[in-house]
């Protein structure tokens, strides 16, 4: 079941000026792994129009190279923003274990 965006941000208390370096694919990409359903892009852009912080131009990630030791001290929610990052597909009913392997895999 998808949760919708509005209720999701106030839950967790964040809002769109947290997604300012992203395009609109990657708040998309970032959403599907939650299960959120995103706002349309006009009302994305807009508020990231209305932004007076001057946006950081997202890195350029030639490879990313993670040691099992350390992935295994995170939480799987970080885990699961790490996927993210790293585009890296998931189903929704990952484990802790699943998630460290597909980030190894990388």
């Amino acid at each position: 079941m998808k949760t919708k965006w509005e209720d999701f941000a106030q839950r967790r208390k964040i809002g769109l000026q947290h997604f300012e370096g992203m395009n609109y694919d990657d708040y998309v990409f970032w959403c599907g792994q939650r299960n959120v359903i995103p706002v349309a892009i006009d009302k994305f852009q807009l508020d990231e129009d209305e932004s007076n912080v001057e946006s950081v131009p997202a890195k350029k990630q030639e490879s990313a190279k993670f040691i099992f030791k350390d992935l295994n001290k995170y939480k799987k929610s970080k885990l699961l923003e790490l996927c993210a990052e790293n585009r890296v597909k998931l189903e929704g009913n990952e484990t802790k274990k699943i998630l460290i392997k597909k980030l190894l895999a990388l």
